[in-house]
């Protein structure tokens, strides 16, 4: 019986993102023929809706951070036609749209065509689990993340004592525990496909990686 695959592809931050290490990241899995792939969430920056301090051009971009997102989502769905699960996992600067309306326009948050999916075109087939969320696959722990410790991983392993994957910190670390029943568990930090020099920081120890799942393992694969 064939083993299942998934292929996880961590923080693009279009447009801020890197477009060799996302060309990298599809080739590779066109050619590992996954089941399914799961985006890692923070696909697209929202720096125009970030509440951090931003110069007025940054402010005024969102249509172009917007196009831009379009562009490398169908780019993504071109790429891996033929993956029949793709998952979007959306993570903390997604929730900046959610954030900016719940405070400027409450009214507004209803509206379907205002949603990220909506606003950037995502294909139908997909599945798209808003901020916060996660999906077990083959019994791992996939979600974007919230922490961004010295010891993510441990802290991981502590908290949810399953095998884990997760975006959010932009670097590429893992850690295995081995349960007193014997049973090893793994927390992956699963890197990023971000350019590394970013308008708040260019000096950072971020990695271009993803992660696989296989047979319920996961394992991180560097650029």
């Amino acid at each position: 019986m064939k083993r299942k695959l998934t292929v996880c592809i961590p923080d693009l931050h279009v447009p801020q993102y890197d477009p060799a290490a996302l060309d990298w990241a599809l080739a590779y899995a066109v050619k590992r023929r996954p089941d399914r792939v799961v985006l890692l969430g923070d696909v697209v920056d929202f720096l125009a809706l970030s509440r951090f301090p931003k110069s007025p051009q940054q402010a005024a971009a969102l249509h172009e951070e917007i196009e831009s997102g379009r562009d490398v989502i169908w780019l993504i769905e071109r790429r891996l036609a033929k993956v029949r699960n793709i998952v979007w996992l959306a993570g903390n600067h997604e929730q900046r749209v959610q954030k900016y309306l719940f405070k400027l326009a409450p009214e507004l948050c209803v509206l379907p065509e205002l949603s990220v999916p909506a606003m950037l075109r995502m294909p139908k087939r997909w599945q798209y689990v808003e901020p916060g969320g996660h999906v077990f696959d083959q019994g791992v722990l996939v979600m974007h993340g919230t922490r961004y410790a010295q010891n993510t991983c441990g802290k991981y392993l502590d908290e949810y004592a399953c095998n884990v994957v997760a975006g959010h910190s932009h670097r590429a670390n893992q850690m295995t525990r081995r349960l007193p029943s014997g049973q090893c568990i793994t927390a992956i930090e699963a890197g990023c496909l971000c350019s590394f020099v970013q308008s708040y920081t260019q000096l950072n120890n971020w990695s271009h990686a993803l992660v696989t799942i296989e047979g319920g393992r996961p394992e991180l694969v560097r650029r």
